[in-house]
């Protein structure tokens, strides 16, 4: 959006455009180029950046405009030997406001005429002084009443609400609109804007709620005022929980990445899952044929019984899976039953143990 001025000086008309918003998902700023268009060069020059002609808004939660800086660096030379030390931002404006939009005295300064301010709306300085007054579109807004100064147009539908209320008495979460409806400040609260402009002068104004009035599209006449037509609007998503499995870690008494000498007794976190083991054989000098190992594993009771075992008889490295459920007193173990062909030349060689459990879980899925 533009704004051009248009002005006669002396015997010559000048149509200059003054304000151009910069938007990206909401608005960012607003650039004052001021540059006039009756006479203007068709070949401009392009090479040149001009600073300080872009304003650009930080907000907060609810879109209010907090303060206002330019894309101009200030240069600051703290000890005066012409090299700059650090540079600060050029700030426009700035302001704090009470909760229904009032400037807190001793916390606020303008240098510019930057025209936004509290919710993101536009201030009206020239009725009752620098945002004090804000007009919102449909209805005028008084930052120091905490209040609209007419009527609520939809206030037969909504009767427990007050006919001047702003942002239905909650400015701390909500925004309000347009001067309708409070609503959430997300870049996603809309998909179409509040007004359709082109009925604006004629009788039809079309408008899109979506905060508490978002249960209804409706057409509202601005010469009988009154609500015309209701229809339903687009729904929220709803979701529900499905159950669902995950494979976590089950971790062991200790880290068992041991060598395959002697027996081994592992107790895991979780009695139930999925043992796995990796077993490396010595490696032998070149040549010579590779050593032999036999590991056996399974599960133990209480009274060292065996319950479940496996045989590993490998000379090359290997992977091999268990499960296992076990009861109190059980524990895993693994025992070396010997390596054929090791020698004091071999060397190296292990085992690695660890377990893996499935659980389950609820997770949220969106409905169809």
């Amino acid at each position: 959006m533009s704004v051009y001025e248009k002005k006669a000086t002396g015997s010559l008309m000048s149509y200059m455009l003054a304000e151009q918003h910069l938007y990206g998902s909401s608005r960012l700023g607003m650039r004052n180029p001021n540059l006039e268009m009756i006479g203007a060069i068709a070949n401009a020059d392009t090479a040149k950046m001009y600073l300080g002609i872009k304003n650009y808004e930080l907000s907060n939660h609810l879109g209010n405009v907090l303060t206002v800086i330019s894309d101009k660096k200030i240069q600051m030379d703290v000890n005066n030997d012409n090299v700059v030390d650090y540079y600060v931002a050029d700030i426009i404006s700035a302001s704090d406001y009470y909760p229904f939009g009032s400037s807190t005295p001793g916390r606020s300064f303008s240098s510019g005429s930057y025209r936004y301010g509290f919710n993101g709306k536009e201030n009206d300085n020239e009725v009752k002084g620098t945002r004090n007054q804000q007009d919102y579109g449909m209805r005028i807004y008084d930052t120091r009443l905490g209040r609209f100064l007419s009527v609520d147009p939809l206030f037969k539908d909504f009767a427990w609400n007050s006919s001047f209320a702003f942002a239905e008495g909650n400015p701390i979460q909500f925004i309000d609109l347009d001067g309708l409806e409070k609503a959430k400040n997300t870049a996603t609260r809309r998909t179409k804007p509040i007004l359709d402009h082109k009925n604006f002068n004629g009788g039809g104004l079309v408008g899109l709620f979506g905060g508490t009035r978002g249960k209804y599209l409706k057409h509202w006449d601005l010469g009988k005022n009154k609500v015309e037509g209701v229809s339903p609007a687009a729904k929220k998503p709803t979701y529900h929980m499905e159950e669902s499995e995950k494979i976590i870690n089950n971790p062991l008494e200790k880290d068992w990445h041991s060598t395959l000498t002697g027996d081994n007794e592992i107790i895991p976190k979780y009695k139930q899952g999925t043992l796995k083991i990796e077993v490396q054989p010595p490696t032998a000098p070149e040549g010579e044929k590779a050593p032999e190992v036999t590991l056996e594993y399974g599960v133990k009771d209480v009274n060292g019984n065996i319950i479940q075992s496996q045989t590993i008889k490998t000379s090359e490295k290997t992977n091999q899976t268990m499960d296992f459920n076990l009861k109190e007193g059980d524990y895993i173990y693994t025992n070396n039953k010997g390596c054929e062909g090791c020698t004091e030349k071999t060397g190296g060689g292990g085992t690695k143990v660890s377990a893996e459990t499935k659980i389950k879980t609820k997770v949220r899925v969106k409905d169809e």
